[in-house]
């Protein structure tokens, strides 16, 4: 593939019943290299003031998380918050993602969910923290509420090399680099 994006298949409703809208995906998928993104849901809204309604599921594998930086820009770091700005490589394995309820500026913080895979992650440190690199990890979040679980990654002299060593010298490091 030469590095464009492609849609696979999907099909897209829009309609309009009396004063209300709706716009409406089945079965969306978009490939881009290996990155591929499974979208179906809706978005519904009237004439009114009445702000509109989101229903919506989406799945991505295999994303590199440069190529998403890409594409997402500052509204990656808006959507997921300061810590996902500080992720600059590794590849999302697999991510899922539900939005369900007003699509407004409250979304994010109350109807915003997901979890994701990352594998090889680099997490950008600062003047006085190394770099976290080669970072698995699943995290979930629930509105502002992030869970990370890391299966393995180094910063500094702190590592996690394997899944039976102990997680508290690299998730304080982590926990201590982003606060």
């Amino acid at each position: 593939m030469d590095g464009a994006a492609r849609i696979w298949s999907g099909r897209k409703q829009i309609g309009r019943t009396g004063n209300e809208w709706r716009v409406t995906t089945e079965k969306l998928e978009l490939q881009h290299d290996t990155a591929l993104l499974r979208v179906a849901g809706s978005l519904v809204g009237s004439d009114s003031t009445t702000v509109p309604e989101i229903n919506a599921h989406a799945e991505l594998t295999g994303a590199d998380v440069a190529l998403l930086e890409r594409l997402a820009g500052a509204s990656m770091t808006q959507a997921f918050g300061a810590t996902f700005s500080q992720l600059t490589a590794g590849r999302i394995e697999r991510a899922q993602i539900e939005l369900r309820g007003p699509f407004d500026a409250t979304l994010p913080d109350n109807d915003f969910t997901g979890a994701l895979v990352l594998r090889d992650g680099v997490l950008a440190g600062g003047d006085i923290w190394p770099d976290a690199r080669e970072v698995d990890a699943h995290i979930d979040w629930r509105g502002p509420r992030i869970h990370a679980f890391i299966d393995k990654g180094r910063a500094g002299s702190f590592a996690r090399p394997n899944p039976h060593s102990p997680r508290v010298c690299l998730g304080f490091a982590l926990m201590l680099i982003y606060q």
